[in-house]
């Protein structure tokens, strides 16, 4: 085998004819070469997205803590929860749903970290994991629901002693 010396200066010397050769491989196979990285692409993409939901079901927690760090950056509010903080239980303590992660994006039994008071910010005791539902109610919930949402939190602040 040649020595990266002799290498380097055989390609000094026919630098011109390569770059010329390589030129026009590219306009000959330019089209050919752009579908392929276009469908590379879009099998990465699918890849990639089934991968991320399948990890999603795995791990749920893992999911609410990633969700709830990006909202607290956002908002502006403190965060200092681990995976040890977030417990996810069975059933909705709030609506009573049976909590299950989606595969399709949320659903109403969708497991949701909610902060019991949302000044605090998602720091350990200010978070509860609820319904989806529940936590979206507060913008379009019956009577009803308001009732039960309002007794919950309610039993949750006076048994905590939460500052006003």
């Amino acid at each position: 085998m040649a020595s990266p010396e002799y290498q380097h200066e055989w390609y000094l010397q026919h630098r011109d004819e390569h770059l010329a050769r390589r030129k026009k491989n590219y306009q000959d196979h330019k089209e050919r070469d752009l579908a392929r990285a276009k469908e590379r692409y879009y099998e990465s993409r699918e890849y990639k997205s089934a991968h991320n939901k399948a990890y999603a079901l795995m791990h749920p927690k893992k999911r609410l803590l990633i969700r709830a760090k990006c909202n607290a950056k956002r908002r502006g509010v403190p965060f200092n929860l681990s995976l040890d903080d977030i417990q996810i239980p069975a059933v909705c303590p709030v609506l009573g749903l049976k909590l299950a992660m989606s595969i399709s994006g949320r659903s109403a039994a969708s497991p949701s970290l909610d902060r019991i008071i949302p000044a605090l910010g998602y720091v350990r005791g200010n978070v509860i994991v609820v319904s989806w539902r529940a936590n979206e109610l507060k913008s379009d919930a019956t009577p009803e629901e308001l009732r039960k949402i309002a007794d919950f939190y309610q039993s949750i602040t006076e048994n905590k002693n939460f500052p006003r």
